[in-house]
């Protein structure tokens, strides 16, 4: 497909939809991730769409775009999300500090564990997380300063360290957007740089992905696949790549 009509068809897409992930439109045109954001780029230079954070929004829809993409990415793989979060909360216990990442992924398993009666300390970078939890008495949540991101609902950038020196972490449950048996990858060098720090801080770590992620690969890299202690998947994760991960002695569930 010739790039102007490529332009015209993701110009019309996010005016009829109004707010669209890079990977929809990746998914839906059947071009690379980065294809999509060069696109996304010149259109926004254009005027033609709002880029956003790790999408697109129509023109006069900016103003509402914030939570609706939020909202957008939670409804992707939505049903793995949930299943996923059903098998991390069995990894928590009772008088435990943890942290979860501001990820889609990590706010399904904050509303779980917003319904159990466990007594916790929750750290995390994530906005719409520390709002799941924020009810029940018996979680004491400490949110992570720094700038905050108006699409993804989370805080980021280096103001983070005295914090997270001082705290102590059983296991930190986290994601990505992408992971293949080397590494796992996201593309904001920020919530890289975060999620790094907290790896090396916690006895645990535990990484939330589902199956859409594995074999792709991102801008920056979060850490080496077998720092991580436990991969926890859905049930269309192929068998195939399963066996690959295992046969690296990675757990993978």
């Amino acid at each position: 497909m010739i790039k102007e009509k490529r332009l015209e068809l993701i110009k019309k897409i996010v005016n009829d939809k109004k707010n669209v992930s890079v990977k929809y439109l990746s998914d839906s045109l059947g071009h690379a991730e980065s294809t999509i954001r060069s696109d996304l780029n010149d259109l926004n230079r254009a005027g033609d769409i709002k880029r956003i954070h790790g999408g697109a929004a129509k023109i006069d829809d900016v103003s509402d775009s914030k939570f609706v993409f939020f909202e957008n990415r939670l409804s992707e793989e939505i049903n793995e999300k949930k299943l996923i979060a059903s098998k991390a909360i069995k990894y928590i216990e009772d008088d435990q500090s943890i942290a979860l990442d501001g990820s889609t992924t990590c706010y399904e398993l904050a509303k779980l564990i917003a319904k159990t009666k466990l007594r916790l300390t929750v750290i995390t970078n994530g906005l719409m997380v520390a709002e799941a939890i924020n009810n029940n008495p018996l979680i004491t949540t400490i949110l992570i300063g720094g700038m905050l991101s108006n699409e993804t609902f989370t805080t980021e950038g280096s103001f983070n360290n005295e914090l997270l020196n001082e705290v102590n972490i059983s296991t930190f449950f986290f994601s990505s957007r992408g992971i293949d048996t080397r590494s796992l990858t996201d593309f904001n060098i920020y919530e890289v740089r975060l999620k790094n720090q907290i790896l090396n801080k916690s006895r645990r770590n535990i990484a939330l992905i589902d199956s859409s992620k594995f074999g792709s690969t991102s801008t920056s890299t979060i850490c080496q696949t077998n720092d991580v202690d436990i991969i926890i998947s859905d049930d269309k994760l192929d068998e195939k790549v399963r066996e690959k991960f295992i046969s690296k002695n990675i757990e993978i569930l």
